[in-house]
């Protein structure tokens, strides 16, 4: 049984602050139930919503144990703090690390700075009243403000490895289509030799298709540490 199999029945009772329509589906195993309140709570935003599916799934099981998360090539705030929120929604403790190509996107992120499309696209109903302010940059997000939640921003490029340490998620989505396939399938193994033996990597669709993978209904794939297809 891996972790996007199940759901714990034990944490059905959570009361953490998971609205209700998306608490309520933790537990129900139906995709398309799971799609549609996630995607009520990511704006929309497909490529999150999809990984935040999967992630859910993941957290939810293993709530009591620290999640090591590694989103590579984010290009911006707003995926990582869109995982921040749901983690935090589902009562879960986690370590993010975002590594990115661009010094500006690793300051922006390091400073809860929301640029660009980032404001839009948050789930604005889990974010706790107080945590967006505007300051003379434009606005930013509080990331001290939710509790066993953590993000840490660093330069970092693929073709250096992995940052040090096993993760239990690796997010990567709208990168590795930026090389030819031999490249991209290189750094494909790359992500998942920074997997934990019973972590998963999550791709969204181009990057899919630029390693030669199948797509799901979900527009997304995980991946377990031997790059096989896992069941969402």
């Amino acid at each position: 049984m891996n972790a996007l199999e199940t759901v714990d029945d034990r944490n059905a009772g959570n009361t953490s602050l998971v609205p209700s329509d998306l608490r309520e589906t933790l537990g129900d195993h139906t995709n398309a139930t799971l799609n549609n309140a996630v995607a009520k709570h990511t704006a929309g935003n497909r490529p999150v919503m999809a990984g935040a599916q999967v992630l859910l799934r993941a957290l939810w099981r293993r709530e009591q144990t620290p999640q090591n998360i590694w989103l590579a090539g984010p290009g911006g705030l707003n995926e990582p703090l869109t995982l921040m929120l749901l983690a935090a929604a589902a009562g879960c403790s986690v370590d993010i690390l975002a590594t990115d190509l661009s010094d500006d996107v690793v300051a922006d992120i390091s400073a809860g700075r929301l640029v660009g499309g980032d404001l839009a696209h948050l789930p604005r109903g889990l974010c706790p009243a107080n945590t967006i302010f505007a300051d003379d940059t434009g606005h930013r997000f509080a990331l001290d403000a939710l509790p066993n939640i953590r993000l840490r921003a660093v330069g970092g490029n693929l073709s250096e490895g992995t940052p040090a340490g096993a993760f239990d998620v690796v997010v990567c989505r709208r990168v590795l289509h930026h090389f030819r396939a031999p490249r991209a399938r290189q750094f494909l193994g790359t992500l998942l030799n920074a997997l934990h033996p019973e972590g998963c990597l999550i791709l969204d669709a181009v990057d899919a298709l630029a390693v030669g993978l199948p797509l799901t209904a979900d527009d997304a794939v995980a991946l377990d540490p031997k790059g096989r297809l896992l069941t969402l």
